[in-house]
């Protein structure tokens, strides 16, 4: 054991402890006559739960004087213990839409496998709700019902903030119920914003600027995207804070294929916080861009495979909504291409030009977005490359300067 935590009930203990294997355990051991009873409980309640939004049970001993039991740590990346949902809120912010719907999902299918099994939580708070990255564990099961049979010790270990202890099962919710309930939140559940929005700012009455970057029919602005204007430092900004509110929000996440001139933009930052990010600077590395117009490419005939040949749905929204409903589904991320300073990556990589043209055509049905930036742009080249679908711009306020592309 290396860790003792100091918060809890007084007579049993929480500690982290390393098994010798690289595996990170918590080890709960009671005191007092109510001991064996609450081990005891917990024990048969994970045994019965086997892993299903529940912490994996490892070990236990309920014939010593202090009976204690292992659980597997939840952990949040590599080496840290999972959040809690309230401690979770209280870092990120109140969960909404696409994450409200996960975490919840998931704890109604962990109570569905619990009243199966013939289990009711008893002392459901916040705080017994783990969110280890995309899952979520329900722990805390010392109090727990078991076969019809309540706790004995369900008020001496009642938690701080309201819970969820209706043991009868004539009277507790089903898990139809349940379902049925989630259900109609997904679907009445009003968004106060597209997922696909981000904040640009503020106008002159100091009112938010936003910007849905979605096709049309979906209720965006568009699925592309244009900036345009000096000063090159304000510009590239524009684009950092686009970029990181885009992958905070996509519902079944976020890849990027980024690209500049000079490795002037900043861009390379979302290489090693972006999972599927790649970066190429165009003056240092021209070789490249034959491999990345061909990963393109690649990446549009895999994407139309999935929505075509694999599932029924003929564009990545209705994928989206239907992976809510069923996540067996296949997910994919939406893929944002930004380029910044592109007519001079242009000049030196023209194959560029077939390229985006091409994404620019089939990729809003596919999930993928174009965001362009640079000093000026030639209306001509803008007409030629978006055709019908012309982008959504941002006209910084500073002096243009004209190139010819």
């Amino acid at each position: 054991m290396f860790a003792e935590h100091d918060g809890g009930w007084s007579d049993i203990g929480m500690f982290l402890a390393h098994d010798g294997e690289g595996c990170v355990l918590v080890v709960r051991r009671a005191d007092g006559r109510q001991a064996l009873d609450l081990v005891s409980t917990e024990v048969a309640a994970l045994r019965r739960m086997d892993r299903d939004h529940a912490p994996r049970l490892m070990a236990w001993d309920i014939s010593v004087d202090r009976p204690w039991l292992a659980v597997e740590c939840a952990l949040d990346g590599a080496t840290e213990p999972a959040p809690n949902l309230r401690a979770f809120v209280r870092q990120q912010g109140i969960l909404h839409q696409a994450g409200l719907l996960a975490v919840a999902r998931q704890v109604v299918d962990g109570l569905h496998r619990a009243h199966q099994s013939g289990l009711v939580h008893g002392s459901l708070t916040p705080d017994c709700v783990l969110i280890a990255g995309s899952h979520v564990q329900v722990a805390g099961w010392v109090t727990a019902s078991v076969d019809g049979r309540p706790s004995r010790h369900r008020l001496r270990y009642e938690p701080n903030s309201q819970a969820c202890t209706q043991s009868d099962p004539a009277r507790r919710p089903s898990a139809d119920t349940l379902r049925r309930a989630l259900a109609t939140l997904a679907g009445n559940q009003v968004p106060d914003r597209h997922p696909l929005t981000v904040t640009l700012g503020f106008d002159a009455e100091l009112e938010t600027v936003t910007l849905a970057l979605e096709s049309e029919h979906r209720g965006g602005q568009g699925p592309h995207l244009l900036c345009r204007g000096r000063p090159a430092r304000v510009r590239r900004g524009v684009l950092r804070r686009v970029l990181e509110q885009l992958t905070r929000q996509a519902r079944t996440g976020m890849e990027l294929v980024l690209a500049d001139y000079d490795g002037r933009s900043g861009l390379t930052r979302f290489e090693d916080v972006v999972s599927g990010s790649s970066f190429l600077g165009l003056r240092d590395d021209v070789t490249r861009v034959l491999s990345r117009c061909e990963m393109l490419k690649s990446e549009i005939a895999r994407r139309r495979h999935v929505l075509e040949k694999v599932t029924v749905h003929n564009d990545i929204g209705s994928l989206e909504d239907a992976v809510l409903g069923n996540p067996l589904l296949p997910r994919l991320p939406r893929l944002v291409v930004a380029v910044e300073d592109f007519p001079r990556v242009l000049r030196l990589a023209p194959e560029v030009r077939t390229a985006m043209k091409q994404v620019v055509r089939i990729g809003p049905r596919l999930g993928i977005h174009v965001v362009l930036c640079a000093d000026a742009v030639d209306e001509a080249w803008i007409n030629r490359v978006f055709e019908e679908r012309l982008p959504t711009r941002i006209d910084l306020p500073g002096p243009l300067r004209r190139r010819a592309n």
